[in-house]
């Protein structure tokens, strides 16, 4: 870790690597964008806590009351727990301290970070006026396929084998998918484990369904919940987070995008980007919630298993 004295600020400065103000002895920064839960949490009282982990991209932080956000640059996807600023990991140690008050956070004795004039992201809501009928859905879906497909040729044959996985499901019904999915918690390579990512896709897309039609897919919340509790012990903190999340419909805006363009019959050109922006989150985050996603897609959507559906 480099030295945070005034030389190194200049020197950061000069370089031209980051936009701050020097005002005391803190460095001062303006973030940019605000994830809607990040922001809820920065207004709780005496809001506090320390780095967990610092990567070249990113920077985790979690509170003395468990809940996690994250530093990025603003490249980063944005996510409701995510801040985006003039990101360098030189500037983040784990394990340093942070205190929040207001629409400001102080991280150590030298990082301060205005939050005041950040523009709020939270995701687009559906409309509910253009949400297809299903067998309009299944006919987009299966327009869409090829494009989904011709995405990395190395993760098809994973999601292949992780498809036909989820597809042997007894019964072929949500709760038994529930059940497989414990095969994958903690498994894979990856920071958050590309297991817990591919399962976080999968529910993310079926709570997504089920929101969009409610009288026809059945998804039980509690066994849901049930099922995040069982896997709390099984993976990292920050990891187990980012499933809970994704498994109340809560992902990176990418994979909002690419729901909302589906479920408002957008030509399938619409998704290259999101999916592109998904796949380039970490080195396999992005592509496993990815290739779970397009296996949710793919068991509710798929022609030979519409009895998902009532």
């Amino acid at each position: 870790m480099v030295g945070r004295g005034n030389n190194w600020s200049a020197k950061i400065k000069k370089q031209g690597r980051l936009k701050i103000k020097m005002t005391n002895s803190f460095a001062t920064y303006q973030a940019k964008q605000l994830g809607e839960k990040a922001y809820q949490l920065f207004n709780l009282p005496e809001f506090r806590g320390k780095i967990v982990a610092v990567f070249t991209s990113t920077a985790y932080l979690e509170g003395e009351n468990g809940e996690i956000f994250w530093l990025g640059g603003a490249d980063l996807p944005l996510h409701q727990r995510a801040l985006t600023i003039s990101y360098s990991s030189e500037l983040f140690c784990a394990g340093e301290k942070f205190y929040c008050q207001g629409l400001h956070l102080q991280i150590g004795q030298q990082i301060y970070i205005s939050l005041r004039q950040a523009s709020l992201w939270k995701p687009a809501p559906l409309d509910p006026g253009k949400i297809p009928s299903l067998p309009r859905l299944f006919q987009i879906f299966q327009n869409w396929l090829p494009a989904f497909l011709g995405i990395d040729r190395s993760w098809r044959k994973i999601s292949t084998r992780l498809y036909s996985l989820m597809a042997s499901a007894p019964s072929q019904r949500i709760d038994s998918i529930i059940e497989v999915s414990k095969k994958l918690i903690g498994l894979g390579p990856g920071f958050s484990p590309a297991g817990d990512d591919f399962v976080g896709g999968l529910l993310f897309t079926l709570h997504i369904l089920k929101k969009a039609y409610p009288d026809h897919l059945q998804l039980d919340g509690r066994k849901i919940s049930d099922f995040l509790e069982w896997a709390r012990s099984r993976t990292n903190f920050i990891s187990w987070t980012i499933l809970r999340d994704l498994s109340f419909g809560q992902g990176p805006e990418p994979g909002h995008k690419i729901m909302n363009n589906l479920l408002q019959g957008e030509d399938p050109s619409a998704i290259y980007r999101e999916i592109d922006e998904l796949t380039q989150i970490g080195h396999t985050t992005g592509h496993a919630i990815f290739y779970g996603m397009l296996t949710g897609l793919r068991l509710i959507l798929g022609g030979d298993n519409q009895d998902y559906l009532s």
